[in-house]
């Protein structure tokens, strides 16, 4: 679970709010090699960006994929 805790922190510090967390928004995932188990924050669709007025789609997905990126 922390790691989608992290995932949600690295989200609103890039100025992402995800804005509909629930437990079927949240999913548990094996590493195939290590074995190891990671929470993974998932649905972004209803997410809302701080600057939306002045960011660019290419600027929003850019954000989210860098957000995503850091969890793992």
């Amino acid at each position: 679970m922390a790691d989608f805790v992290l995932a949600h922190k690295d989200a609103s510090d890039a100025g992402i709010q995800h804005r509909d967390i629930s437990p079927s928004n949240i999913i548990i995932v094996e590493d195939p090699d290590t074995k190891e188990c990671a929470g993974n924050l998932i649905d972004w669709e209803f997410a809302r960006f701080d600057s939306d007025n002045e960011a660019t789609a290419y600027d929003r997905t850019v954000r989210v994929y860098l957000v995503l990126l850091s969890v793992y």
